[in-house]
């Protein structure tokens, strides 16, 4: 069976002089019509569209009614579907009327502006309908689109349409269209997708009015703007200057929520998004918030009470909007497109959990609008709204790591460590941060006991496995050739000849770049959306950090030139700038102890320092000098929970606290002095 095509895909065949067919929704079962471009009807073409069984329609723009005098068929329309028909026509020469041949004679003649009213007899077989101006974004129907379609493909806005029947007499089903679409080889596509398309490609957006606005978190410029076609009046709040920053800014698309915007109501996750965004945005020094008046996900205020008063009654949130005849949510996000270009905007950094606007503005490159980052925004459930957000994630799509964390997402260990206030935190990278190196104990254990293997001591790989695992989990944290020195003493201790460590870690870098490579060049390329690759919630717990004028040091056991350009990939520059440190080749001048120790001397107190580590070394040093030790249990192939193997291991060395990730930000935040 065929697919929906692109609306670019059904004007070039339009302008063709082709026929396309057309629906009103590709999820929805409501029949369709063929449609042309009334200037390219040839007979060839009417005869296709008549072929659909249904009433042939001339679709014309007042202009065309007003040449060629056209009357209403009735004064008033009392009828559900509103068309605007016209008197029905042919041209004057057509013996009938009635032959593809005839009527496309009058549909050309029609829409031919050298023609006038004493051209046609009246009645004829060539029903004209009046198209609204502005098209399907003033009303979605077929009428519309194919005025439109037309104009798009620069011809005559004008377009020849049918309903296609079915040999049953019944509108022919999505299946039946999908399928004739294919025998016929022609193009398919949605009303929604022409209005989304039209809403990106054509500038319908013009501002009306700004200024300053001031907010706790700092001085806003409001720009109101009005919508060409629409009754609607969208927002920016704009932070700092767009275009003075070396990196895409930070960007909210918020749909309007009176319970939650307004009232701070707990049934949903919106009013602590607005803030939360605000925040971030300000802390970064430069942003914008587009604010969409798209209440309820786009059913309206009225339907989204109902909603609430369905699911008081047991339905969840995708149910409820459904039950009302609604799409789970029908939201467009083509007007806050148009919106972040007026703005000068080519590249965006996107503060979204939901998939379904981060595909809307990825369709946007080639308007000339791109994403080049995902940045979650998640802020604790309460009991009013776990439903809700769970229906999210699981029907909707949304990213929610953590989403279901209770306030013991922080384990605290120690009660007696130190509450700040904190005047610098280091972090460690692979595991606390990044996920690029996923998985990398899969690769150098197996190596390690492989070599170990070919001393044949007699051991079994379970327990070379044993051995091995245990020195390289013990080391992690500490530079990779320290793991690599172990090595060489365990091939010594079982009788063989090591090579360099520099030789194995070598080795183990290129097996293990095979892997990585291919993820940091995939994140690079923007085929890879960063956050996936992020410990969730970190981009926000760096954002809160730094907006406390907390500094941030970021110190890898990795080698260097490797975590520079990681990090880079993953956005996380601009919080470390040069305070990024890793392995060098000479192991003996790095160490995260000269780190710490360096760094302590800055803040004149270790008790003011925070290290961040899902390893023993960061936190054995961070404890040494008396700051806080906050292990990181993360689970790096879901991305959510807590990797239990860690956590017992992270407690061992003595971590204060214990997370599983950064989604708890806020909450880690809450908890210390400022």
């Amino acid at each position: 069976m065929g697919d929906f095509s692109p609306v670019k895909a059904a004007v070039d065949a339009i302008a063709k002089g082709e026929v396309v067919i057309v629906v009103d929704a590709e999820d929805q079962d409501t029949g369709g019509d063929f449609i042309c471009g009334a200037e390219k009807a040839t007979p060839e073409a009417v005869n296709l569209v008549m072929s659909g069984r249904g009433e042939f329609y001339l679709a014309v723009l007042p202009d065309v009614a007003g040449r060629l005098q056209l009357a209403p068929m009735v004064n008033g329309n009392p009828t559900t579907r509103k068309m605007a028909q016209w008197t029905s026509i042919d041209h004057s020469s057509a013996p009938t009327g009635v032959t593809a041949s005839e009527r496309s004679t009058t549909v050309l003649s029609a829409v031919n502006a050298e023609s006038h009213a004493g051209d046609f007899v009246r009645p004829g077989h060539v029903q004209p309908l009046l198209a609204k101006q502005g098209g399907v974004l003033r009303r979605a129907g077929h009428t519309e689109a194919a005025v439109d379609l037309a104009r798009l493909a620069g011809l005559t806005p004008a377009g020849v349409l049918c309903e296609i029947i079915d040999e049953l007499g019944k509108r022919a089903s999505r299946q039946q269209l999908l399928q004739l679409a294919e025998r016929h080889q022609l193009k398919i596509i949605s009303i929604e997708a022409l209005i989304a398309h039209r809403r990106l490609s054509e500038k319908l957006v013009q501002r009306e009015a700004e200024t300053v606005i001031p907010t706790r978190y700092g001085n806003f410029t409001l720009i109101v703007y009005s919508v060409t076609h629409e009754n609607q009046e969208p927002l920016a709040l704009v932070f700092g200057d767009l275009t003075d920053s070396s990196r895409a800014p930070l960007v909210r698309m918020h749909s309007s929520c009176f319970t939650g915007d307004l009232v701070n109501s707990l049934r949903c996750d919106c009013g602590d998004q607005l803030h939360m965004a605000l925040e971030q945005i300000s802390a970064e020094g430069a942003g914008a918030l587009v604010y969409l008046l798209q209440e309820g996900r786009g059913i309206g205020l009225k339907h989204k009470i109902q909603a609430y008063a369905l699911q008081d009654q047991g339905l969840d949130t995708v149910e409820a909007n459904v039950a009302l005849g609604f799409k789970a949510d029908p939201r467009d996000y083509g007007i806050g497109i148009q919106i972040l270009k007026d703005l000068g905007l080519s590249e965006v950094r996107l503060l979204t959990n939901n998939t379904k606007k981060l595909d809307a503005l990825f369709s946007a490159r080639g308007f000339g609008l791109t994403v080049v980052d995902q940045v979650p925004i998640i802020s604790l459930p309460n009991e009013h709204n776990r439903r809700y957000l769970d229906t999210k994630r699981e029907k909707m799509g949304h990213r929610l790591p953590g989403w279901d964390r209770s306030p013991s997402s922080i384990e605290r260990l120690n009660h007696n460590a130190p509450n700040g206030p904190f005047a610098a935190a280091i972090f460690d990278f692979d595991g606390t941060i990044s996920l690029f190196r996923r998985n990398w104990q899969e690769i150098m254990i197996p190596m390690m006991v492989g070599l170990l293997a070919e001393c044949q001591s007699g051991e079994s790989n379970d327990e070379l496995h044993a051995v091995v695992e245990e020195f390289v989990m013990r080391l992690n944290g500490r530079q990779t050739i320290y793991q690599m020195i172990q090595l060489c003493d365990e091939i010594r201790k079982r009788g063989g000849a090591p090579h360099d460590p520099l030789v194995y870690k070598n080795q183990y870098h290129e097996l293990l770049w095979a892997e990585v490579g291919s993820r940091v060049d995939s994140v690079e390329a923007g085929e890879t959306d960063p956050e996936t690759l992020r410990v969730p919630g970190a981009i926000q717990f760096l954002t809160a950090l730094r907006a406390r004028d907390v500094r941030l040091y970021l110190a890898s056991g990795t080698d260097l030139k490797y975590v520079r350009r990681e990090a880079e990939a993953l956005g996380l520059t601009e919080y470390f700038e040069d305070r990024i440190y890793g392995a060098l080749d000479d192991y003996k001048k790095f160490s995260k102890a000269k780190i710490i120790e360096r760094l302590v001397g800055e803040i004149g107190d270790g008790e003011r320092m925070v290290g961040f580590g899902d390893g023993f070394v960061e936190i054995e040093e961070v404890k040494k000098v008396g700051g806080l030790a906050v292990g990181v249990a993360s689970n790096e192939n879901e991305r959510c929970g807590v990797n239990a193997w860690k956590r017992e291991r992270l407690a061992q060395a003595g971590a204060d606290w214990v997370v599983p990730d950064f989604c708890c930000f806020q909450e880690i935040i809450d908890s210390w002095a400022w």
